[in-house]
Order: C-alpha cells, then structure tokens, then sequence
C-alpha cells in the first residue's frame, strides 16, 4: 500500500502496526527530496531572510514591501557569504528614500525591492524576503522536476522494498513524504503511475 503527503518526514522509519482487519502491518516512510538541493536551498533562503530583518529591523514598519532575489545565486552560498551579502543589502535598504522605489541591483547578487502592492500580503508590515527565479526557468524546471521526483520515488520505493526483507507475513505500507517546491501536490498521483514498485504495496 501506498501513501504520500508533502510536508516534513522522518527518512527510513520503519513502525509495526495492527491493521484495521487486525492484521499486522510494517510501515516503511521515505523522504523524497528534489531537487536534490532543496533542503540546503531552504535553509539558505530562512538564513537570508533573518539576516535582512535583523539588519533592517528599525525601518519600513509603515508598509509591506517586497524583496526580491536569486534563489539560484542563495542557493550557491555559504553561511558566511548569506551573512555578509544579506548585511551588505540590508544597509542599501537602509539608506533609500521612499522616492528610490523601486530599485533594481545586480551586485553582488540580483536583487529587486519595492513597496508592495496593497494586500498582496495580507496585513503584513515589514519587508517580505521572496526568493526567485526567472519566469522561463520556472518552466523548463517543471518538467525536469517531473522527471527528477519520479527518479528519487523510484529509488526510495526501491530501498523501502529491501527494508521489508522478514516481514512477509505482514501487510506492508510505504509513506512518500514529499520536500520541493517545483510540483504541488496534485501532481504526485500521475507521477505514481510512471513508477514501478512491488505487487506486495497494492
């Protein structure tokens, strides 16, 4: 049997369990990640974002405004360049004049800020840290992250099946926790019909 949710896993843990028959049943729950970066990405841009607010904290409380960057270029650093690249861009912010909205850099990555269309973010004051890529590799990715989630479902169910080796007269279940955000949920079922996994999960 199998089963799948997008949301935060234990990788590899493994439960026994009484079905609803009374049955026993093993529980097998995989994460499957893709990209492959997206862990690291993520806390990449939670770092970049705290960065930015401790910089800015004394100013733009009157209004949302948003900031926008890389996520490609977030993604390629480390700890200190988040640090030291969110500190250098959170002093610009500081010294601009609501008359210099919007503004558009590229150094030392490309970044955009503006005030924020009213209730685009609800009633949030502050800056909100949005990190982005462009409009034409948002659509190339989707198919590639089609692609790459099927591989990485393949190769979980795959690693689940051996994990079941001395259960046989058990009734077994695998959990799919899903990490990525270039697919939604609705498109986890189709992607399940492009894997191949033992009869034993039906």
């Amino acid at each position: 049997m199998l089963g799948y949710c997008k949301n935060w896993g234990s990788n590899g843990q493994k439960t026994r369990s009484a079905s609803a028959n009374g049955g026993q049943m093993v529980i097998e729950r995989k994460s499957v990640v893709w990209p492959p970066s997206y862990i690291l990405r993520h806390n990449n841009e939670h770092d970049f974002a705290k960065a930015i607010s401790e910089v800015t904290r004394p100013r733009y409380h009157d209004a949302c405004y948003e900031l926008k960057v890389s996520g490609r270029q977030v993604e390629s650093l480390d700890k200190v360049a988040i640090r030291a690249i969110a500190k250098g861009i959170g002093i610009e912010l500081l010294n601009l004049k609501p008359s210099d909205l919007p503004v558009h850099s590229s150094i030392p990555i490309n970044w955009s800020f503006r005030r924020a269309d009213a209730q685009q973010h609800g009633e949030h004051r502050g800056i909100v840290v949005l990190c982005q890529d462009s409009i034409e590799l948002e659509k190339f990715l989707d198919d590639s992250a089609k692609t790459g989630t099927a591989s990485a479902m393949q190769k979980e169910l795959s690693a689940a099946s051996l994990k079941f080796n001395g259960y046989s007269d058990m009734r077994k279940v695998v959990l799919l926790d899903f990490y990525g955000t270039d697919l939604y949920e609705d498109d986890i079922p189709a992607l399940l019909a492009t894997v191949s996994y033992s009869n034993e999960y039906r």
